[in-house]
């Protein structure tokens, strides 16, 4: 990844914003490129200049597909999201902040209490994400549109408790409209 000097000890990193297929496909023919070499995950993302975790879930995909493997001896390390939030502009508009309640099926019935405090919503992100991730459920929306926000940091505090007591790990994901 390209780094630009700011100051002294500080760096930014340059990452390219591409849908997740295409950060799959590039990685796929990297891979091919390299075969025989032993590369990791951020090597790739650096070599591509793409993020981490885009290219971590793609070698994931690469591997279970069998279109990648690993090398001999390795034991991979899978740390998947039980709980994954999306963020993103509400559909009201006025720059509101909504967000977007998915968990792991396996973890539904352990967030059932948040469930019922959530609205349903039609949402756009909420369709993408189910159908690039399979096994995760929605469990609803909310958004900060309300007066004192306060009810929605406590959806968020409740989330982090269960999560915290399950084990899961919660993912938060900041979503841009095209």
């Amino acid at each position: 990844m390209e780094a630009i000097k700011i100051s002294e000890g500080e760096n930014v990193v340059v990452v390219r914003e591409i849908p997740y297929e295409e950060v799959k496909k590039e990685v796929e023919e990297y891979l091919r490129e390299k075969v025989g070499d032993v590369v990791d995950a951020l090597q790739i993302a650096n070599d591509l200049k793409l993020s981490y975790e885009l290219v971590h879930r793609a070698v994931l995909e690469l591997v279970r597909e069998g279109k990648a493997k690993y090398a001999e001896g390795y034991e991979p390390f899978e740390m998947e999201s039980g709980v994954v939030i999306l963020m993103h502009e509400g559909g009201l508009g006025l720059g509101t902040l909504a967000i977007d309640v998915l968990v792991k099926e396996e973890y539904k019935e352990m967030f059932k209490e948040v469930e019922e405090d959530l609205y349903r919503a039609d949402c756009e992100y909420v369709k993408k994400f189910l159908e690039e991730n399979k096994g995760y459920v929605y469990l609803g929306s909310e958004d900060f549109a309300h007066i004192d926000n306060t009810y929605v940091a406590e959806i968020f505090n409740r989330i982090l408790r269960i999560a915290r007591s399950s084990g899961a790990m919660v993912k938060f994901e900041y979503m841009v409209g095209d």
